[in-house]
């Protein structure tokens, strides 16, 4: 990712290689470390932190192989220029400049280490870029360098190398080198890795041989930007990289993906349309369901169907029964795992949106299609949104419980009794929460405004230490008592309130009538001011 600081100040063709090769680099890494970094979104909330409700997670469970080049040594490679945090030198360039080369004659194991010290050096430049003490012409200056030492280690490394393996980590460490150095603006540099890359021969293991497809997809693409190639020969090309279903990981998709916008950008309409089809094609039954739903999202995200459940699910004044019809539309459309895993991985921000009929349309859509789940993880991850989803539902029209909880200022068991008689909301937050304390001024002012004719608000926090709330109260004034666990043990999301009624995500709000029970959920903002005008502006 550190090539992302520099563009080479040539022509156009250049700056469109520089992307790519910048691609291929992070791929080669990426597909070796068998990793990568998963981010997740909650658009109405914040997630229980200790728990992992994302479908992402399903690719690190997935049992990605590493293929045939699969060992301690690629590994030491490649989590050197990947994943662990390395603290910047205090000068730029301290450590590579002091790396010792190997002896000539040193053994693969030696080479081996040297490849690593000079990732991590890398790694240490990319931190300090753009510093003060670093200006970016000389930290172009310094990568350069290493990426001539990465090379000539590479050179080493191969004639030293004996077990095929070495061999493969050789061509793996040329290949980089010369994918830094092209993006650093070493045109010959380009030149080589086209030709290192079209050596198949040189290469023992097909992963490996298939990195180097990769390769040539990227040069196949700038030919074709430069006007130095056409659609066929990139598509041909592409389907060098899909041909072997063993072969295909994440760059891979990447790559592809990256294919189809390019030919996009080029305005090649009818080769984009055939390359979209090739790619759901090649990824639509891959063992990696993190991919495979990627092909499914590309087959249908387009689609009329989806287009119109989109429409539906996203207006809270569409019928209940429209939502229904789009749902089963779309599900006609698609009728795999991954249409309904789509569908579980967004009922819990419909819901929390306050779309609860929405919400109730989906939950009966995944009840009726659980048939087609067959990746264990999903499998595993319907059963708990269902159930969690009917249990907050059900509180409506019941009493809330509230055994267990303490007044967090007083230290002693809360008394439900002193909401007798008035319109409660309970809010379940947490000083962490960002969407929690933006609801915070809108609740203060219904607070005062409504508070003399029977509003009443009780907190119910959801951080892991009393020590993180004492420390947000010392800056922070909210009116209204703030319950936490009795039970030290049982804090945060395992507070035994929150356990009851399976909140998952925060803000959760949900507000009681006099007699202390359940009137609704969800109600936030106007929804809010709504309520409370129904009840008590009479």
């Amino acid at each position: 990712m550190w090539l992302l600081h520099w563009s080479p100040s040539s022509p156009a063709r250049a700056n469109s290689m520089t992307h790519l090769l910048m691609l291929v680099s992070l791929g080669f890494v990426m597909f070796l470390s068998g990793c990568d970094k998963k981010t997740s979104e909650v658009t109405e909330g914040s997630k229980k932190p200790t728990v992992d409700k994302d479908l992402d997670k399903l690719s690190e469970t997935s049992g990605e192989s590493k293929g045939d080049v699969a060992n301690s040594k690629i590994e030491s490679i490649a989590d050197s220029t990947m994943g662990a945090e390395v603290k910047a030198p205090k000068k730029a360039g301290l450590d590579y400049t002091a790396l010792s080369v190997p002896k000539p004659g040193s053994d693969a194991k030696e080479w081996l280490t040297h490849l690593s010290k000079i990732d991590k050096s890398m790694r240490e430049l990319m931190r300090v870029v753009g510093s003060p003490d670093l200006p970016e012409e000389e930290a172009l200056r310094q990568a350069r360098m290493l990426s001539d030492m990465k090379l000539a280690a590479a050179e080493s490394l191969g004639t030293a190398a004996k077990d095929p393996k070495d061999v493969d980590l050789a061509v793996v460490a040329k290949l980089e080198a010369l994918a830094h150095a092209a993006g650093l603006g070493d045109s010959s540099a380009g030149s080589k890795l086209r030709l290192l890359a079209t050596q198949k021969k040189e290469i023992q293991s097909p992963m490996l041989a298939h990195q180097a497809n990769i390769i040539l997809l990227g040069f196949t693409l700038s030919d074709l930007a430069a006007g130095l190639t056409d659609s066929t020969a990139v598509l041909a090309q592409l389907d060098s990289v899909l041909n072997t279903t063993e072969t295909l990981k994440q760059p891979s998709l990447r790559v592809s993906l990256q294919t189809m916008t390019i030919l996009e950008q080029q305005s090649q309409e009818t080769a984009f349309a055939t390359a979209k089809s090739k790619i759901i094609d090649a990824f639509r039954d891959n063992p990696d369901p993190s991919m495979a739903m990627q092909a499914w999202s590309l087959d249908v995200n387009d689609s009329k169907e989806m287009m119109a459940l989109n429409e539906s699910l996203g207006n809270a004044d569409v019928p209940a029964s429209v939502v229904q019809a789009a749902l089963d539309a779309m599900v006609k459309r698609s009728p795999t795992q991954w249409t309904i895993a789509w569908l579980l991985s967004n009922v819990s921000n419909i819901e929390y949106s306050g779309k609860i009929d929405h919400a109730s349309a989906i939950i009966s859509t995944i009840e009726e299609n659980l048939s087609l789940l067959t990746a264990p993880q999903l499998i595993e991850e319907a059963k708990p949104v269902i159930d969690g989803f009917k249990s907050r539902i059900g509180l409506i029209g019941n009493p809330l419980d509230f055994s267990g909880q303490k007044d967090f200022l007083t230290d002693k068991e809360f008394d439900p009794a002193v909401l007798a008689g008035k319109i409660t909301l309970v809010d379940f937050w947490a000083t962490w929460c960002g969407p929690c304390r933006a609801e915070f001024p809108n609740l203060r002012e219904l607070y005062t405004k409504y508070q003399d004719k029977g509003f009443e608000i009780v907190g119910v926090n959801l951080d892991d230490k009393d020590e993180e709330v004492a420390a947000f109260f010392k800056n922070e004034t909210l009116p209204w008592k703030h319950l936490r666990s009795l039970n030290q043990s049982l804090e945060g999301f395992a507070n035994p309130l929150a356990e009851k009624i399976s909140i998952t995500a925060i803000p959760f709000m949900l507000h009681l009538d006099r007699e202390g029970k359940v009137i609704a959920i969800h109600a936030r903002g106007k929804r809010l001011e709504k309520l409370l005008a129904e009840y008590l502006d009479k």
